[in-house]
C-alpha cells in the first residue's frame, strides 16, 4: 500500500482522506467485485459473434451468404448479455404504469414525463386516457402536467372535449368547483384545441354560444399574448355581429401579429380586406346590410396581398 501523500504542514493530505460518508457509500475492497478490462470484453464479445456466425453458416448452408450472414449477426447481437438499450426495452412501462405516475407521483416534471408518454402511445386515444387527460387539464397543480394534458386531449378531441376547453379558458376569472385556474400556456393550449375543432367543424351547435362567450373573453383582453392570437382566429368561424367590435379593436393594436391575425379573422368572414385600417373597417360595416355575404370558401382564409401594403408603405 502506498503513503498518503505528505501535506506541506506534515501527515496526510485531508484531500487524500476519504470521508466517513465515502467510505459508508464506497464498496470495500474485499466486496468490490472487479470487471474485467473493456479491451478485454470487447474481444470476448467479437469471439463469441465469429463463433455464432460461423455456427450459422455450417447449420443454415442452403441460405443466401448475405441473408444468413445477417441472420446470425443479429442473433448474436442479442446474445451478448445485457445492454443499456436492452435494460430500456425490458423496462418499459404499461399504459396502467404510466397513468399511475401522471396521478399520483410527487415530481410534476416526471408526472408530465408519464402524460405525454401515455398520449404517444398505443392507448392514448382510448376514452380511459382522455377521461384521465381531462381530469389532469383541470386539477393538477403544475402548469406545465396541465399543458401537457391539454395535448394529450388532442388526439381523441371531439364535441366532448369543448366544455373542458371552455372552462380552462374561463377559470382565471370564473371560480369553478372543479377546475384550478389555468396559468397561459395551459390557456393557450385549450385555445389552440379550440380552433382546431372548429377547422375540423367537430364543435356542437349546443356549445357554440358558450363557446363564443369565451373567446370573445380572451380575444379581448388575455394577458397571454398567445391566447388572444388563438381567440382571434377561432373569431373568424363565427358569422356573427358580435365578432366585429373584438376584432376591430384588436386592429388598433400595437401589437402587429394580433392586428394581422384579427384582418385574416375578418377577411374569412367579410371577403374584405381594408389593410389593418379600423376606421375604414367600420364604415364599410355602416353601409353593408349584409357583411356576411361574400365570405370567401373555407379553402381561402388569407386576406389578397394588397394586406401587406400598409405594412411596408406601398402605394
Amino acid at each position: 500500500m502506498s503513503r498518503p501523500r505528505p501535506h506541506r504542514h506534515g501527515g496526510p493530505n485531508p484531500s487524500d482522506v476519504p470521508s466517513p460518508a465515502h467510505r459508508m457509500l464506497s464498496p470495500s475492497p474485499r466486496t468490490q467485485k472487479s470487471s474485467p478490462p473493456q479491451p478485454a470484453r470487447a474481444c470476448t464479445n467479437l469471439l463469441f459473434r465469429c463463433l455464432v456466425v460461423s455456427t450459422f453458416r455450417r447449420l443454415l448452408p442452403t441460405f443466401d451468404f448475405r441473408l444468413s450472414t445477417f441472420f446470425a449477426l443479429f442473433v448474436a447481437a442479442g446474445c451478448t448479455g445485457p445492454s443499456r438499450s436492452n435494460e430500456g426495452w425490458f423496462n418499459r412501462k404499461s399504459p396502467r404504469q404510466w397513468l399511475d405516475i401522471a396521478l399520483e407521483h410527487p415530481q410534476p416534471d416526471e408526472r408530465r414525463k408519464a402524460v405525454a408518454a401515455l398520449a404517444n402511445g398505443p392507448e392514448g386515444g382510448a376514452d380511459w386516457a382522455a377521461t384521465a387527460f381531462d381530469s389532469i387539464a383541470r386539477t393538477d397543480p403544475d402548469g406545465m402536467v396541465r399543458a401537457a394534458a391539454v395535448r394529450g386531449l388532442a388526439r381523441s378531441a371531439d364535441g366532448r372535449t369543448v366544455p373542458t376547453l371552455v372552462k380552462l379558458l374561463d377559470s382565471n376569472e370564473v371560480r369553478l368547483d372543479d377546475t384550478l385556474p389555468a396559468p397561459g400556456p395551459v390557456r393557450w393550449e385549450a385555445a389552440q384545441l379550440l380552433e382546431h375543432l372548429h377547422e375540423r367543424d367537430a364543435v356542437p351547435p349546443s356549445e357554440r354560444e358558450t363557446v363564443l362567450a369565451a373567446v370573445r373573453m380572451r380575444a379581448d383582453h388575455d394577458t397571454d399574448r398567445n391566447v388572444r392570437l388563438s381567440a382571434l382566429s377561432t373569431l373568424g368561424y363565427y358569422k356573427d355581429a358580435r365578432v366585429f367590435p373584438v376584432l376591430i379593436a384588436a386592429l388598433q393594436s400595437r401589437d402587429f401579429a394580433i392586428q394581422r391575425r384579427a384582418e385574416h379573422a375578418l377577411y374569412r368572414l367579410t371577403g374584405q380586406s381594408h389593410e389593418l385600417d379600423a376606421a375604414a373597417w367600420h364604415d364599410w360595416l355602416s353601409k353593408t346590410p349584409d357583411p356576411f355575404a361574400q365570405a370567401p370558401p373555407a379553402s381561402a382564409p388569407s386576406p389578397p396581398r394588397s394586406f401587406w401594403k400598409r405594412l411596408f408603405g406601398a402605394t
